[in-house]
């Protein structure tokens, strides 16, 4: 549980030793890192709303035994993925990165993301 809270609901597969990564929020977006030791390649999961989705609740209310739900992405959504240094944001539905956005990287090379709910 504390390993998703530090990522905000995000995981990764193939999750190996060497990969790190972390994620924060501030003002509705999701600021996310992503390292590792040795070239990687897969793919970055989002979460969902498991209230909803898992136990047909409406409201995701405090309960015992619970695992929180951090950033959360909607199937019917879409949602902007840029990178900080620049060019043009990617534009992914949710479904997308419930499935899995796939992310190449270099030895040693952090990459960073910022996400956000697409402007309609």
């Amino acid at each position: 549980m504390y390993a998703l809270w530090k990522t905000r609901g995000v995981t990764a597969r193939p999750w190996r030793d060497d990969l790190y990564y972390g994620a924060t929020e501030a003002d509705g977006l999701l600021y996310l890192s992503v390292v590792a030791d040795r070239a990687w390649k897969g793919k970055l999961l989002f979460d969902r709303q498991r209230h909803r989705d898992v136990l047909h609740l409406r409201l995701d209310y405090p309960r015992i035994n619970q695992f929180p739900e951090w950033f959360t992405v909607e199937s019917g959504k879409r949602y902007e993925v840029r990178e900080p240094t620049g060019g043009p944001p990617r534009t992914y539905t949710g479904a997308q990165l419930l499935e899995g956005v796939e992310v190449e990287l270099d030895p040693g090379v952090e990459r960073r993301w910022i996400v956000a709910p697409a402007r309609d």
